[in-house]
This record gives structure tokens, C-alpha cells and sequence, in this order.
């Protein structure tokens, strides 16, 4: 990823708030914290979520737990009160049932930003651009699963938050 990864996530969020008339705020800050949680060394990583209070399923697994420590650092760093802006950075990885707009901007902002280039992004950018925001995440959702099932990971070893996030959506979708 480029070195500015972190202001496209950040462009592609207003973007998308723009487009679906949300708020800039909650978005534009919640973009730009998305991933505060991330970068730390593993033995850090392990401290810090345990500082926080994080739950002990996000230890060692700092592709889930980011999300969850950089919204507890944003709160207690930055001050941070907006529910709204907490949830979009702790949900942004994960998603969770009865998403916001703003969080589910904040997730699809970073699944999809330019910089990334894994087999099917170009595919769900389209998804996004012709079937909109609900469509997109559950798209996203569904190929992640696909992806994680392919590395082995079983459903029992997937994020209760994703597989709740996938039911709410297709039962809003339908």
C-alpha cells in the first residue's frame, strides 16, 4: 500500500458520504482514525489491548483488534465522544448488525480505497458503483468469508460481528 493509504480512505469516505448524504463529520473523522490501532509491534499490541479493555478475543489478531483499539485510543487520546465516529472506526473491519451510513461508508471506504489491489476489488468498486452502499458491504462480507474459507479458516474461527453484519444485511436486502 502507498504511503498515503491513510487519505484514501479518507477521499474515498467523503466521497461516498457526499454521494449518500451523510455526515462529513462522522465520516471524515472516522476515516482518518480508522487506523490508529494499527503498526504496533506484537508485544505492544498485546499490551495495549489489554490496557484498554479490549475483549481477549482480539488478542493476537490484530486484523480484527485494530478496529477495536484504535476506537478506544480515539476516545481516550482525542476525546473522542461521538458514538457515531467510535462505532465507525470499531466496526470497520468487522461491520456489525445495524450499521450506520457513516459506518458502513467508513468500512466500504477501506475495503475498497485505491490503494488496494486484491483478486475481485476492481469487481466489488463496480458493485459499489451500480447496486450501492448495503449491496457493496454485504458483497464485501461475502468475499471475505469466501477468501477466509480458502486459507482455512473455519466458520467457527470467523467474527461473530461478520456473520451477524452478513445476516442483517441480506435480511434488509430482501
Amino acid at each position: 500500500r502507498s504511503t498515503l493509504f491513510p487519505y484514501t480512505t479518507l477521499f474515498r469516505s467523503l466521497e461516498l458520504a457526499r454521494k449518500y448524504d451523510a455526515n462529513m463529520e462522522v465520516c471524515s473523522v472516522a476515516a482518518l482514525a480508522h487506523d490508529m490501532g494499527r503498526g504496533f509491534d506484537k508485544d505492544i499490541y498485546e499490551k495495549l489491548i489489554n490496557e484498554y479493555g479490549i475483549d481477549n478475543r482480539y488478542g493476537g489478531n490484530l486484523n480484527l483488534g485494530h478496529s477495536k483499539l484504535g476506537a478506544a485510543m480515539a476516545a481516550k487520546i482525542f476525546y473522542i465522544e461521538d458514538e457515531k465516529i467510535i462505532n465507525a472506526i470499531a466496526y470497520h473491519t468487522t461491520g456489525r448488525p445495524y450499521m450506520t451510513k457513516e459506518e458502513i461508508i467508513v468500512f466500504l471506504a477501506d475495503a475498497l480505497e485505491e490503494s488496494r489491489s486484491y483478486e475481485g476489488v476492481e469487481e466489488l468498486r463496480a458493485i459499489l458503483r451500480d447496486e450501492g452502499l448495503e449491496r457493496a458491504c454485504l458483497a464485501v462480507i461475502d468475499h471475505t468469508l469466501e477468501y477466509l474459507k480458502s486459507i482455512g479458516i473455519q466458520d467457527s474461527e470467523i467474527d461473530k460481528d461478520t456473520l451477524d453484519t452478513r445476516k442483517w444485511l441480506v435480511k434488509g436486502i430482501n
